[in-house]
């Protein structure tokens, strides 16, 4: 009787290390799969656009903006400007369909000094980040301006090897306004 209790006590032994290591590795990898689940950046993009109060005898208007970006996600990012971020546009209307003319491209100020042109954005987690632009046009009218970036290395990469996610991977964001 004693040699089977031994035997039991041997092979229960056993068993219970074997499903000790099995849930220590399922366990690691549940919590590797929702780490790399949970670090996304989210951005919200905002696009603000106004007339600038000038004397406007001069026969030119100009329009301040400020992109606003919350990362509202779990990771942080960077939204990187390329060359010439900021496109601008004069709209107009040809039977019935929205025309667009190309006005310009711009890109942001830097807040350091006004004549260096900004590359990019840290988007860190629940933070907000702004970027400034202004232009000068001759015409009052309808126009909307559109901004686009790219995403940080990592998340494109994280973008282009899920098959759920679309294959663009620029942020971009548009906004119509009237000047006087």
């Amino acid at each position: 009787m004693i040699a089977d209790a031994d035997r039991f006590q041997k092979i229960s032994s056993g068993v219970q290390s074997i499903i000790l290591a099995v849930a220590v590795v399922v366990g690691g990898g549940w919590t590797f799969y929702l780490s790399k689940l949970t670090l996304e950046p989210r951005l919200e993009l905002t696009l603000e656009v106004r007339q600038a109060d000038l004397n406007q005898n001069s026969g030119h208007r100009v329009a301040i903006g400020e992109l606003v970006v919350k990362n509202v996600g779990t990771g942080n990012t960077l939204l990187k400007f390329g060359a010439a971020p900021i496109h601008l546009f004069r709209v107009g209307f040809a039977n019935g369909k929205e025309a667009r003319d190309p006005i310009g491209t711009f890109d942001f100020e830097s807040p350091q000094n006004p004549n260096k042109k900004l590359d990019g954005l840290s988007c860190q987690v629940n933070a907000n980040n702004r970027a400034s632009f202004a232009f000068s046009v001759g015409e009052a009218g309808l126009y909307v301006v559109s901004v686009t970036a790219a995403r940080g290395k990592n998340e494109a990469a994280a973008v282009v090897d899920d098959s759920t996610q679309p294959a663009e991977v620029d942020w971009a964001i548009e906004r119509y306004f009237t000047l006087n």
